[in-house]
Parts: structure tokens; C-alpha cells; sequence
């Protein structure tokens, strides 16, 4: 799987979790679409909406939570529709939206 992405919304409330997107406007039709489902089945959402550095498989990374660990991106699970992991070099899987270029030298 050869995907590169660019946006992550974080939502909060009765639901934690993360959504993935290649684009802005693939972000924009899910919250028409599937965050107005969430809206009805969970109360108090909020969102975050953050860029992220466009690591694809080969680049290498760093995990929040993992100070400044450095790992190669291996391959891409996809755990749901908008909800992606990388499987890391460590054997490990972590979410996209958790992997980061800030502590790379």
C-alpha cells in the first residue's frame, strides 16, 4: 500500500480517536459525511484538526510517547476506513497520526 498522509483529525468526547486523510478535500467529505454519523451516536465531540509530515514506507520516524527513538516505516495496516497504522521496524505498529520527523537529526 502506497499512501501518503497529509491531515489527522483527533476526535474527543464520548469518542477518542484519530482519522487519517490524503488530502484536504477527502477530509472535508468525511466530516459531511461520516463525522455527522459520529455526531449522532456519540455527545460533547470536539475536534483537532493537525497537518502531518507525509511519511510514506522507507522513511524513517520518531512515535510521541518515544522521545527521540528513531524507526523505519516498514508498511501501512489499515485498521478502518480513515484509521491507518505504521508497522515500524521495531515490530511494533503505531498510528499515523503518533508518527512525527521532529527529532530526526
Amino acid at each position: 500500500m502506497n499512501k501518503v498522509f497529509e491531515f489527522c483529525v483527533n476526535v474527543s468526547g464520548d469518542l477518542w480517536s484519530s482519522y487519517v486523510f490524503e488530502n484536504k478535500e477527502d477530509m472535508e467529505k468525511w466530516f459531511e459525511n461520516e463525522y455527522k454519523d459520529l455526531e449522532s451516536k456519540y455527545e460533547n465531540l470536539t475536534c483537532r484538526i493537525s497537518t502531518l509530515d507525509k511519511l510514506k514506507v522507507g522513511d524513517e520516524c520518531n512515535v510521541y510517547g518515544d522521545g527521540d527513538e528513531v524507526y523505519k516505516i516498514l508498511d501501512i495496516i489499515k485498521r478502518a476506513e480513515n484509521k491507518y497504522s505504521f508497522l515500524l521496524d521495531s515490530g511494533c505498529s503505531e498510528e499515523v497520526g503518533k508518527c512525527h520527523t521532529k527529532f530526526l537529526k
